[in-house]
């Protein structure tokens, strides 16, 4: 054999080497990321308890749907009371601390190159993202501000205050969440994991902030890598486009068509769109009738003179569309001095509430006045359950849930006058229909 040719031999086996020692690197690299990742899937799962917490306060205080349990719903409505204006609430600071902590150390890890956000996503998936929005509130305090805030929430609000000036002095870790949430968002949009009205309304929305959230996270890789990241901080910028509408300069976004298709597939079959278009209908005019009801029953007059009649499609923050809620105004009673300090109470209406489910059907239910010291038996008492919305164009069917209305309240409020005849149907109500009290334990009666 000549020179030539073990020259040639040499050369190949250095070839084959050096590929053999990339494969090991990359293989390395991603041992390094698996590792990684369940390093923080260990971590996420440890802070379950404190990711509950910091929903709880991003959401406002009498919302429905939490992430921890009843019991544990209650005890932090016990600890809130405990709370006084003017001193920290070092639990609830905790918890926004180790939550908020591990989101940002998360998201450097992405910003760095080290995780790819298809290594994180599983750990958080569409269950942290169906939170987000609470989430956000604390982030960004503009973002979703309630139009009203009720006296009977000044302690909820209090503690989510602190959380979000605590938030405001680490700015940023306050980015570096908001940009983990724009990225697992981006994700489940590319993998069409979230329902198709979600993705179509944040769309909509980033059609104003998606710039905004692109330069932040450019911004971010930079500054935390310098210019050596470029790249890398263009494709992260560019990912984001992923939960966007597709543009000539975003071709990997979101097809409108395609969305479109894919929400009257799931949803709107011939008798959900009937549905939700009759309950469209009545939101729009519930407020003429409620009126029309309210001005011409003699029994509410006086009531009527003190307090204000609310009706409120969408809810008291007037965004979510599957709801309606019918109340008054709540009003102050006699002040008593806590620790030499005034303390007002008041007494909140009852709520009368309708809720259109995903399916199309309604939910009415009542919720009885509060008093701080006292409260009804039973925390919600369901007028109807599976309703076709087609009744609530039935002037007659909404009267006799008008009359329960008045019924309830002149029952469950401090100077309610109920007549004989109210009393029976309250007592019919309790005895005949389903209830919730969530103070004890479920009933079913």
């Amino acid at each position: 054999m000549n020179e030539n040719l073990w020259i040639a031999i040499a050369t190949v086996l250095l070839v084959v080497v050096g590929l053999i020692q990339i494969i090991v690197l990359f293989s390395q690299k991603a041992q390094a990321r698996i590792a990684l990742t369940e390093q923080y899937r260990q971590l996420w799962n440890s802070l379950k308890k404190d990711w509950g917490i910091v929903i709880f306060f991003g959401k406002e205080h009498d919302e429905y749907y939490q992430v921890l349990d009843e019991v544990s719903i209650n005890n932090l409505r016990k600890e809130i009371k405990k709370h006084r204006l003017g001193t920290q609430t070092i639990w609830a600071l905790e918890s926004v601390r180790n939550v908020c902590g591990a989101l940002s150390e998360v998201s450097t890890r992405i910003l760095q190159g080290h995780l790819n956000i298809s290594d994180i996503y599983p750990i958080f998936g569409t269950e942290f993202l169906r939170q987000c929005r609470s989430l956000r509130k604390l982030l960004d305090p503009g973002y979703d501000s309630p139009h009203h805030i009720e006296d009977a929430s000044i302690l909820h609000n209090s503690v989510r205050t602190e959380m979000q000036d605590w938030l405001s002095y680490h700015d940023g870790l306050r980015r570096r969440c908001l940009i983990l949430i724009d990225l697992l968002w981006a994700e489940s949009a590319r993998l069409e994991d979230l329902p198709p009205n979600d993705m179509k309304n944040a769309a909509d929305s980033k059609r104003i902030t998606g710039w905004l959230n692109r330069k932040r996270i450019f911004q971010e890789t930079i500054r935390l890598n310098g210019l050596r990241k470029v790249f890398l901080a263009l494709n992260l910028s560019r990912f984001l486009g992923r939960a966007e509408y597709v543009s000539l300069i975003n071709w990997k976004g979101i097809n409108k068509r395609k969305l479109s298709n894919l929400t009257m597939k799931i949803y709107l079959n011939d008798k959900l769109k009937r549905k939700i278009e009759d309950f469209d209908n009545f939101s729009n005019k519930c407020e003429e009738v409620f009126i029309k009801l309210s001005n011409s029953d003699s029994r509410v007059k006086e009531f009527q003179d003190i307090n204000m009649l609310h009706i409120c499609p969408g809810g008291k923050s007037g965004e979510d569309d599957s709801i309606i809620e019918v109340f008054w105004s709540s009003r102050l009673y006699e002040p008593e001095i806590e620790e030499n300090h005034l303390k007002k109470l008041q007494e909140t209406s009852p709520i009368l509430f309708f809720h259109c489910n995903d399916a199309g059907d309604i939910t009415i239910s009542i919720y009885p006045a509060k008093v701080e010291g006292w409260q009804a038996a039973e925390d919600r008492i369901f007028l109807h359950t599976q309703l076709d919305p087609k009744k609530l164009n039935n002037y007659k069917f909404i009267k006799s849930l008008w009359n329960d209305f008045v019924a309830y309240m002149e029952v469950s409020r401090l100077d309610g006058n109920p007549t004989v005849f109210q009393k029976f149907k309250v007592f019919r109500l309790r005895r005949f229909n389903h209830f919730v009290n969530f103070t004890e334990k479920n009933h079913d009666t």
